[in-house]
């Protein structure tokens, strides 16, 4: 019944192995389980359709790899473009970007999706195709583990590069698609409905949650719709689609159609309207099923949820296996296959006739089904979305059909809507109060770290044993079966990590600047957070800290006041607690919210009995006019490890701090590798095992290569951010090992990856032996008739 499920987990895995190791492994791995399969099973046609399925999966994956523009990176093309949609008209930038297909490039005709970015003084309009001179450019990419990442985000859309315009763009043709023209007509009016009758505050939540766009949602009022646990109903999803279903099957009914026909008008209006918005992940999850739903009951046949849902995501992964990762996607799915296993295993053992307390549990399933994803993505857990939800969202599905009637009705006679419209602003205006009081209260919810793929598997396998023992109360052997996975569980996240447990050095992707983590015994310390990009604060070092679950900061030593050293401090002062801010001179520009304390080479902290920071410069006193030379320098000696922190110091403060130099483990080396520092005596002084460059793309001509020469003279480890992304760095027993965002891994690293999974592949088999062989000694004592249940 369900081997679709199978082929489909094997198209999935698939597409995971080809995205992060290569296309041959999972061939290599389709056959290796197809042969399996035939020794194990004998179901030829079964095995062979999962290779089948498994090789299609490259095949999607390759075509939609597909790009011609990656080609002229950092070249200037002229291209013809149709422009489809504003995406964002940001009042703090120069430009404005569109949405837009490229049909032709240097002469030749192409189609392709990107992003067109275009000084604002040459604004032009939407549905329009235009020539224009480009310069092709890279997506920034984040290189740091777990943070949002620009570039996988856009592949979910087929988009692979930016387009910066550099001459005016010549028009060619005026609306140029009578479908683009039905949109933004459509878009237009109930814009114009809305904004024309209601507040503006509420009139931008109504065409969020009508449209599906989350633009018209101010920074601060999504947040505190997030705090409150009401994202979803701002996002377009299956809750739309099914207030929108049942209230056009109900006006069909009483219109007088009979049930095909209601039926078949509500399917065509839903695919209208998804059409419209643009069909998101979302929603076309909601139509695809529901077109399978409406398929069932025209040909009377029996609708099967879980292989509806199954299909719904093949179908989209095969036209996009990128929407894999696409937080709407995981979210859409999960939220609906928490809901089928819900009714169909939890209802029923629930036993409670109260709708409000079914409610409840619906909800905390709900929570805990998508509970990785959201921390993943979101590091925050709505402890007021119980209520809010049980309270809000019977409210909110009536203020839907009603927005849905005034379009309706708007299309007949605007006026008509007058008075109506007057009391639905005034009941927005309650809405945003009672969301915004919930949002400032204490107790609205709580920040968490991101789970990491192991912890998520971990997870749901955990919840599947849960609903697999509520299920089978007969099973005999359940409690030895949860025992034994209490026990796998504890050995994962307990034993093996305390085992491994050690000083912990994080080397953050800022571009151009300095951004570093050291953790030991569970105390964090901050050495710089900042950057010459805007906004880095905001969208690195303070999510960083929190998905990662740092936000204890016991200290943050920033090195001096340049703006790549201290840009980020002021959001992670506002964002997590911090205990003291040091640096080498005073803060005279208030640069950062905080009082800051002054560190000399006379001064040492001591954090434990293995953990000390010696400040090696700059002595008391000591004026320049170069500020890189007022940097501190800290000395970090955790046990046998040493870690020298050198700020921007150039060959002045070098000099003069050598007879305190030793031989460092892990230097992070003096201003991002400038030519202006490094000597020769400096570095054979240090003589370091791993040298980190932290910089980005810059032109400054940093690092020197005469200085990324020295370090490979002495045999050091060079690691960079710009090349490697974010460095961790590891001391373990004394040694030191290291991995980072690319793949690059010191060779001792080997052996902590073996222990790790030879380990857990060990424990994993002795308890499943022991599973199995107390499972058939109860089936032997019950088949004896002296095994009482």
């Amino acid at each position: 019944m369900y081997y679709f499920v199978i082929y489909f987990v094997a198209y999935v895995l698939s597409i995971i192995v080809c995205l992060y190791l290569n296309y041959k492994t999972a061939i290599i791995l389709s056959l290796i389980f197809f042969a399996l399969g035939i020794v194990t099973t004998k179901k030829y046609v079964a095995c062979f359709l999962i290779i089948l399925f498994a090789v299609l999966s490259v095949v999607c994956i390759n075509y939609n790899s597909k790009s011609i523009l990656t080609q002229y990176l950092n070249d200037d093309v002229n291209v013809i473009v149709e422009i489809k949609n504003v995406i964002k008209d940001d009042k703090e930038s120069e430009f404005i970007s569109y949405n837009v297909n490229v049909i032709c490039l240097n002469g030749k005709n192409i189609h392709e999706k990107s992003i067109l970015y275009i000084k604002k003084e040459n604004k032009i309009e939407i549905n329009s195709i235009h020539k224009i001179n480009v310069s092709v450019s890279k997506i920034q990419e984040s290189k740091n583990f777990l943070l949002f990442n620009y570039k996988k985000s856009l592949r979910t859309k087929k988009i692979f590069v930016n387009l910066f315009a550099n001459t005016k763009p010549n028009l060619i043709k005026k609306d140029y698609s009578k479908v683009n023209t039905i949109v933004n007509n459509f878009k237009g009016f109930v814009e114009k409905l809305f904004y024309s009758n209601l507040n503006e505050k509420n009139a931008n939540i109504i065409l969020s949650i009508l449209l599906g766009d989350k633009k018209y949602l101010d920074d601060d009022l999504y947040k505190s719709i997030q705090r409150t646990g009401l994202a979803h109903i701002f996002a377009v999803s299956g809750l739309h689609i099914g207030i929108l279903y049942g209230f056009l099957i109900k006006l069909f009914c009483m219109i007088g159609f009979n049930k095909k026909i209601s039926w078949f008008l509500t399917w065509g209006f839903l695919w209208c309207y998804g059409f419209l918005i643009g069909f998101p992940v979302s929603v076309l999850r909601s139509l695809i099923m529901f077109t399978f739903v409406f398929g069932a009951e025209l040909l009377y046949r029996k609708y099967n949820t879980i292989n509806s849902i199954v299909i719904a995501a093949f179908i989209l992964l095969v036209v996009n296996p990128f929407y894999l990762f696409d937080v709407g996607f995981q979210l859409s799915f999960t939220a609906a296959f928490c809901l089928i296993i819900f009714n169909k295993y939890v209802k029923d053992k629930l036993k409670s006739k109260n709708t409000i307390i079914s409610s409840i549990y619906l909800y905390i399933f709900l929570q805990l089904f998508t509970l990785p994803i959201m921390s993943y993505y979101f590091n925050y857990l709505s402890l007021l979305g119980i209520l809010y939800n049980i309270a809000l969202v019977p409210i909110f599905s009536v203020l839907i059909v009603i927005a849905f009637i005034s379009v309706g009705v708007g299309f007949l006679c605007v006026y008509t809507l007058v008075l109506p419209l007057k009391i639905y602003d005034y009941v927005f205006n309650v809405i945003r109060y009672v969301i915004d009081w919930g949002s400032k209260s204490s107790i609205a919810g709580v920040k968490i770290p991101s789970m990491r793929l192991l912890t998520c598997f971990f997870y749901y396998v955990f919840l599947a044993l849960i609903l697999f023992i509520i299920n089978n109360k007969k099973c005999s052997y359940k409690r030895i079966l949860f025992a034994t996975f209490i026990v796998y569980y504890c050995i994962n996240f307990f034993i093996i990590p305390l085992s491994l447990d050690g000083t912990r050095l994080n080397i953050v992707d800022v571009s151009q600047g300095v951004f570093i983590i050291l953790r030991h015994n569970d105390i964090n310390l901050i050495f710089d957070a900042g950057s010459n990009s805007d906004n880095i604060g905001k969208y690195v070092c303070a999510p960083y800290i929190l998905k990662n679950g740092f936000n204890d900061i016991k200290s943050i030593f920033i090195s001096h006041w340049h703006i790549d050293h201290y840009s980020g401090v002021n959001e992670i002062l506002s964002s997590s607690k911090v205990g003291n801010v040091y640096s080498s001179s005073e803060d005279d520009k208030n640069l950062i919210n905080c009082h800051c304390n002054l560190l000399n080479n006379t001064d040492s902290i001591i954090i434990d009995n293995e953990f000390k920071i010696d400040i090696l410069w700059p002595k008391i006193g000591f004026k320049s006019n170069n500020e890189n030379n007022m940097s501190n320098v800290y000395l970090v000696k955790c046990g046998k490890i040493k870690i020298l922190i050198t700020g921007d110091i150039e060959k002045e403060a070098e000099r003069q701090i050598l007879d305190r130099l030793e031989d460092i483990n892990v230097l992070i080396v003096p201003h991002h590798g400038s030519k202006t520092s490094s000597t020769t005596e400096f570095v054979q002084a240090v003589n370091p095992d791993i040298a980190v460059f932290s910089y980005g793309k810059n032109n400054y001509g940093i690092p020197h290569q005469e200085v990324i020469d020295k370090y490979n003279d002495i045999g050091s480890d060079i690691l960079s951010t710009f090349t490697n992304g974010e460095i961790n760095i590891m001391e373990i027993n004394d040694e030191i090992y290291y991995n980072t965002y690319k793949g690059n891994h010191s060779e001792n690293m080997n052996e902590i990856y073996k222990l790790y999974f030879l380990l857990n592949l060990y424990i994993f088999v002795i308890l499943l032996v022991y599973v199995m062989f107390y499972k058939n000694y109860i089936l032997d004592k019950r088949y004896e008739g002296k095994y009482e249940l």
